[in-house]
């Protein structure tokens, strides 16, 4: 087995300015390590680096650590932490072995990334994505939705693009009303709009000569409308205005980014 080595340097101190001490502190820490080791018969071998350089001064702390590790010859690990006042960010580059025999890797980061040039990658997963100060085009950027068991409903959304907006409005079926349709419409509306951004009729009631009106409900049915209202918080509803009770009501927004 190889011997355990091991080498460690430091130096720090409050040095001294003309005319008194100077209320700072600097330290910079080396610590470097290596071991092979075998205990009940299983075989243990390590490589590891730490350097941590810290200052204080006026009551805050800075630290930068930076360390690595290799381990039983299937793992590696890399990474930089800073810390200024107990508020961390970094980044951690991580190898591993897995149990089929691949090797994967990883780098995370905690904190923003400016990249001066060309970023490629074959797939790109973000939850939220800008390109020249814009959203992304056609990415649904959010979505707001409400449901009632009612003949009405309403969501408010807060939208952050200049895209189109899409708004469905859901209008379910109540077989079991046994009620005579009258006039209305299913309409789709924005709060301080006047006038629906969708209207579809829904005077569904059925005339019989020898017996009257026949009673009649309309299937389920799913209207939509789009627009572009631009940015600021804006409350959508959809309602059923034919007087009869419906089996429920839903309203799903979603803002596309341009």
């Amino acid at each position: 087995m190889k011997p355990y080595l091991r080498e460690d340097h430091f130096s720090g101190g409050r040095p001294n300015g003309q005319g008194g001490t100077i209320a700072g502190q600097a330290t910079a820490i080396s610590n470097l390590s290596a071991y092979a080791s075998q205990i009940d018969g299983q075989v243990q071998t390590q490589a590891s680096s730490i350097q941590a350089l810290s200052t204080t001064q006026a009551g805050h702390t800075a630290t930068l650590t930076t360390y690595g590790t290799s381990i039983n010859g299937q793992s590696v690990q890399f990474g930089v932490t800073g810390s200024i006042d107990g508020q961390t960010g970094g980044f951690v580059f991580d190898g591993v072995r897995r149990l089929d025999g691949a090797v994967s890797y990883s780098l995370k980061i905690r904190g923003d990334v400016i990249v001066d040039g060309t970023l490629t990658a074959r797939t790109l997963a973000a939850q939220q994505l800008i390109v020249n100060g814009q959203l992304f085009d056609a990415a649904a950027t959010q979505v707001a939705a409400a449901a009632s068991s009612g003949t009405s409903t309403g969501v408010s959304i807060n939208l952050r693009g200049s895209g189109n907006v899409v708004i469905l409005a859901f209008f379910r079926s109540n077989s079991a009303s046994g009620s005579q349709a009258g006039p209305g419409n299913f309409l789709i509306t924005r709060d301080g709009v006047s006038a629906p951004l969708e209207t579809v009729p829904a005077s569904f009631a059925l005339y019989k000569p020898d017996s009257g009106n026949l009673q009649f409900y309309p299937g389920s049915m799913c209207i939509a409308a789009i627009e572009n209202p631009g940015v600021g918080n804006f409350t959508y509803r959809c309602q059923h205005t034919n007087g009869q009770g419906i089996g429920g009501v839903k309203i799903v927004v979603l803002e596309q980014s341009k």
